[in-house]
């Protein structure tokens, strides 16, 4: 018998916590360990644990925002089940979630990991055009693009799940040292990225499973930290620094990643700074300094990032 853990990464959100803990408790398969990973600055999702679900391992680790891989390996370490599975804070898994899990483990066992469909957005429906926009698979170009929100019955392997919805065996985590803890970083963008990259550039195989369903909830970022584009100059900075890192890092003997890292990134990135969150590139977009100024953070991101990666 496959044994399973469940771990939730959170901070700051005890209601939307307990919406997701209440989703892991109806599963039709309960898994065997569940872990709570809090980096909250108050005692409230403690309080909530201690009372609603004593039964958790519950583990408290104040961090900075974008600590997330230090907050994952803190969940490796205590997990003493088969399979580690992650969901979001804010994602509420469906009640045969972990039970499609399992079947693809026992359906495939020489499989490392599954990762499953995400609720957000507009569904898609794989087709052999579209499979590296939506699939997660890794993109040089935009380094992880599209969406997991597949809809089919197909099983696919793939190089990349999304932190919403992943899971896989804990000897294979434990094999390649866990999450790199240089991503934390302000915004700890392409932290599964690199994991599942890392698994699938050492041979082994991940599966994405649409029948395993956890809905994204979208809780609200925390305060005066946007992931907007042309807004946010600690955003671009770590999207950049983590990017560059992560694509140099695992694709270092790749003419073409560090192409894409030092050219092609900047000048797909200046559109997207200069453009409106759903809007084309306007003109007078070109007038505002401050979008120059998120810009030049960005390309200093790239740098840091490729530095790091180059001395790792």
């Amino acid at each position: 018998m496959i044994t399973y853990c469940v771990a939730v990464v959170t901070k700051n959100r005890p209601k939307i916590l307990f919406k997701c803990l209440s989703n892991i408790f109806n599963q039709d398969l309960m898994p065997n360990q569940i872990i709570v990973v809090d980096a909250s600055e108050n005692d409230e999702s403690k309080k909530l644990i201690r009372k609603s679900f004593p039964c958790i391992d519950y583990f408290k680790l104040k961090l900075d925002s974008g600590s997330q891989p230090r907050l994952r390996n803190l969940a490796i370490k205590n997990c003493n089940t088969d399979i580690l599975a992650f969901v979001d804070d804010d994602g509420f898994a469906k009640k045969k979630w972990l039970k499609k899990l399992d079947a693809t483990y026992k359906k495939n066992p020489n499989i490392v990991g599954v990762g499953g469909r995400i609720i957000q957005g507009k569904p898609v429906r794989l087709n052999s055009n579209n499979i590296s926009k939506v699939c997660g698979l890794f993109d040089f170009y935009r380094w992880s693009s599209g969406s997991s929100n597949i809809i089919g019955n197909k099983l696919i392997e793939v190089k990349h799940f999304q932190g919403t919805n992943m899971s896989f065996k804990l000897k294979a985590l434990k094999s390649i040292g866990g999450w790199d803890e240089k991503l934390c970083h302000g915004y700890a963008s392409f932290e599964e990225t690199d994991v599942c990259l890392r698994l699938y550039l050492s041979g082994k195989k991940l599966i994405f499973n649409p029948k395993a369903v956890v809905v994204h909830g979208l809780a609200p970022r925390e305060k005066g930290y946007s992931r907007d584009m042309s807004t946010s100059s600690k955003f671009v900075y770590s999207f950049a620094r983590n990017g560059a890192y992560v694509t140099v890092k695992n694709f270092k003997k790749n003419l073409k990643a560090h192409f894409a890292v030092l050219f092609l990134s900047p000048i797909v990135n200046f559109k997207r700074i200069f453009s409106n969150p759903g809007e084309n590139l306007k003109i007078s977009n070109l007038m505002e300094v401050n979008r120059y100024l998120i810009f030049v953070n960005f390309c200093l991101g790239l740098f840091q990032g490729y530095k790091l990666s180059i001395s790792s």
